[in-house]
């Protein structure tokens, strides 16, 4: 190990706290691993309309020597894409893509840029902050989360033909280059699973290091739940385009299908949803959307079964390990499920199409005894392989073998 504890630079887009999105969860449940490797300054923004004494930071301020919190530039943000000229100059002139030309990054690098330089590892999560900051990029290691030119061709093959689609693939082009080369220009870049790892040349695939999205283990220690009601629920940011797709393709499409078969099923859809997208599918009575909750688990833990009716997704669905841990079953698309060791039929239920989706919802909901074991080899899958105590122990091991064959080298 290095001779003395490392000086940890965490550079994020916005503070990982509260713990209301799967990402953040990620971002902070690292930072805890790091803080037991040495002293960590976290920087990053404060989300927009953030209230400015960040009273509800405390658990941040624990961990962390330093929070260097900049208010977010909303002035400099870009302006809304209005025009074909819009389109041409910022999705197929623009030398970035579009997502990272979009972040208002410049703030932030050159407020970190002389942090970088005092920094033994420098973490940055997400390459839309990492392509912003120019030095220091040998002790970086770049935490990808999701690899976002997945995503953009799953989202594009769901859109219909035209001009639009033309720039949006070319610019998901670009950003597919800019992925794949990513650990050839960092020290070490971070996957989710073995899955994404298997995107990357192997030549540079020996250049990254995978670290399972996971939950804390506490969701563990709950009884395991029996609901006898055809209830299912289907939990995440409503503000995020997958999962409106995912609301509406079940709702529409594979909804209907399940209430044929059973008449007084019920649909709960939770997580924030400050823009209503999901108001045209509330009804109150068949289908429920909540919005934003305090607490996801009492509404999982209450539900027959959870579902995952991803299409458009990269990296692992934290929602599904919470579901496992909580003991209730999930039936999920193969996109939804990807990158997770799960076994369909003991773990897990999959299917693909409204027709396949529908039968698995509907065979989990009326068999009691098959929901029982799932939900109980489940949790016990989850409690084996996903918990952050696990993972964070293995995150610290990898990141103090590299540093020393760093110190080494």
């Amino acid at each position: 190990m290095m001779a003395r504890r490392p000086r940890i630079l965490f550079v994020a887009p916005i503070t990982p706290y509260p713990l209301d999105e799967g990402w953040k969860q990620r971002m902070f449940h690292t930072l805890q691993g790091l803080a037991t490797m040495g002293p960590v300054t976290l920087a990053c923004y404060a989300p927009q309309g953030a209230d400015p004494a960040m009273e509800h930071l405390a658990p941040l301020k624990n961990l962390c020597d330093s929070l260097q919190i900049l208010d977010y530039p909303t002035a400099d943000s870009p302006p809304p894409v209005r025009s074909y000229r819009d389109v041409l100059e910022r999705f197929i002139l623009s030398r970035r893509p579009f997502t990272i030309a979009d972040f208002p990054g410049a703030p932030l690098a050159e407020h970190v840029a002389e942090l970088v330089n005092e920094a033994d590892l420098v973490w940055v999560a997400r390459l839309i902050v990492a392509e912003w900051i120019p030095q220091g990029r040998h002790k970086m290691i770049v935490d990808l989360d999701d690899l976002e030119h997945v995503k953009g061709s799953r989202s594009l093959a769901l859109k219909p033909s035209g001009p639009w689609k033309l720039a949006l693939r070319f610019d998901n082009y670009k950003l597919r280059r800019l992925e794949r080369s990513a650990p050839a220009r960092y020290g070490k870049v971070v996957l989710t699973s073995e899955y994404d790892r298997r995107v990357f040349p192997r030549r540079l695939a020996e250049q990254t290091l995978v670290i399972p999205n996971a939950i804390s283990s506490h969701l563990l220690t709950a009884p395991l739940a029996d609901p006898q009601t055809h209830s299912m629920v289907f939990v995440g940011d409503m503000g995020y385009s997958a999962n409106v797709d995912a609301a509406f393709w079940f709702t529409r499409e594979i909804l209907p299908r399940v209430v044929e078969a059973l008449p007084d099923a019920r649909l709960l859809l939770v997580g924030k949803d400050d823009r209503g997208h999901l108001r045209p599918l509330h009804d109150g009575k068949t289908v429920t959307a909540t919005g934003r909750v305090d607490d996801v688990a009492p509404y999982v833990a209450g539900a027959a079964v959870s579902i995952a009716p991803i299409r458009v997704a990269g990296g692992t669905r934290i929602k599904i390990l919470e579901s496992l841990a909580l003991g209730t079953p999930v039936v999920a698309t193969t996109i939804g499920a990807e990158g997770l060791d799960l076994v369909s039929g003991r773990h897990i239920k999959i299917g693909d199409t409204p027709e396949a989706f529908a039968d698995a919802v509907i065979q989990v909901l009326t068999d009691r005894g098959l929901r029982r074991a799932m939900a109980t080899a489940g949790r016990a899958i989850v409690a084996e392989r996903y918990t952050w105590d696990r993972v964070g122990g293995r995150l610290v091991q990898d990141v103090g073998d590299w540093l020393d064959r760093r110190g080494r080298g």
